[in-house]
Order: structure tokens, then C-alpha cells, then sequence
């Protein structure tokens, strides 16, 4: 297999499709997104009080905009759908289905 070919593969591998609920996904995006805004907040952290120092961590600086960035812009996405409500609501009826077993 010449590289041309393990590079189609390796692209449809990664565009495959997934069956994935789309409000699944999204609560999915917005725990992804905090999670990179968090450790990407603690890296910011250790920024050195010295600004000649400071441009070896502008690249983190960037990455941790853009990542509160979608952070916010998932959040919103999320919110205008009532996902938080969508959630309360499955999780009720996973209580349910569990009492009812029990």
C-alpha cells in the first residue's frame, strides 16, 4: 500500500460517521471544551511574572482564548436548546427505570 492509500484510509477513517444523537454530541462538545479551557487555564497559570518570558507562553495564551471561546459559543448553543432540561429529564427517567427494577 503506497502512502497516497494509507492517507485515503487513514481521512475516511476519520470522517466516518458516527450514530450519535446530536444533543448527546453537543453536551459532549461543551465537557470537551471545559475540560481544554481548564487545563489550558492551569498552564496559563504557570506564566512567569517576567514579560520577557511571557512570549514563550502566547501560543498557550491563544490556544486558551479560542478554546473559552467555544467553550462560550457551545454553552449558548446548548442553552437556546435546553439541553440542561433535556438532561434533568433523561435522568429522571433513568431514576424511574431504576426504582421500578428495584
Amino acid at each position: 500500500m503506497d502512502g497516497s492509500t494509507g492517507a485515503i484510509a487513514e481521512a475516511k477513517r476519520y470522517g466516518d460517521e458516527q450514530g450519535i444523537n446530536p444533543f448527546v454530541a453537543l453536551l459532549a462538545e461543551v465537557r470537551r471544551a471545559a475540560g481544554h479551557v481548564a487545563w489550558l487555564g492551569a498552564k496559563v497559570a504557570q506564566a512567569p511574572s517576567d514579560d520577557s518570558l511571557l512570549d514563550e507562553y502566547a501560543p498557550w495564551l491563544r490556544l486558551y482564548k479560542s478554546e473559552r471561546a467555544a467553550l462560550v459559543k457551545a454553552s449558548e448553543t446548548a442553552i437556546k436548546l435546553g439541553l440542561a432540561e433535556r438532561v434533568v429529564r433523561v435522568e429522571e427517567r433513568r431514576a424511574e427505570l431504576v426504582a421500578r427494577v428495584l
